[in-house]
């Protein structure tokens, strides 16, 4: 649901929040946001800390992707965090992982994606690119950088 204060308020904007973190100890709020940039908050004991993250733009396209070999997803700048989404058309299954990604799930350290679904993460480390592989042929998967 999109916060009613923000569409009446050009300074706010709708976010998104996501919890992680274990029950009685460190709980992280990340607030995104389109192209106002983020904020990570950090509660720990009573004390709130917030980190600012500068978005200064976002990029992205579809993607091509079969079984026959591991697609790396390239971006323009320097990310901030990604989203992955797989096309609502798509059979398959995209699998997400490093360069050795299988098309039945091998290396999928960032998890698989059916039609319809969608993984987004924080990255910002270029020295370990992302790859998708598809357990079927003519796949297809939608890539987005915040940047």
């Amino acid at each position: 649901m999109v916060d009613q204060a923000a569409e009446q308020d050009q300074n706010r904007f709708p976010a998104q929040l996501v919890h992680t973190g274990t029950a009685g100890t460190a709980e992280t709020l990340k607030r995104t946001g389109q192209a106002s940039g983020a904020a990570n908050t950090h509660i720990t004991g009573g004390t709130v800390e917030t980190d600012a993250v500068e978005v200064t733009g976002a990029n992205g396209g579809s993607v091509a992707v079969g079984s026959a070999n591991a697609i790396e997803l390239t971006f323009t700048g320097v990310t901030q965090g990604i989203k992955i989404d797989a096309s609502n058309d798509n059979s398959g299954t995209i699998y997400v992982g490093n360069a050795g990604v299988s098309e039945l799930g091998g290396s999928a350290i960032f998890g698989e994606l059916v039609a319809g679904e969608s993984l987004s993460m924080d990255f910002n480390d270029a020295s370990f690119p992302v790859y998708i592989r598809s357990s079927a042929a003519s796949q297809k998967a939608w890539k987005t950088a915040l940047t």
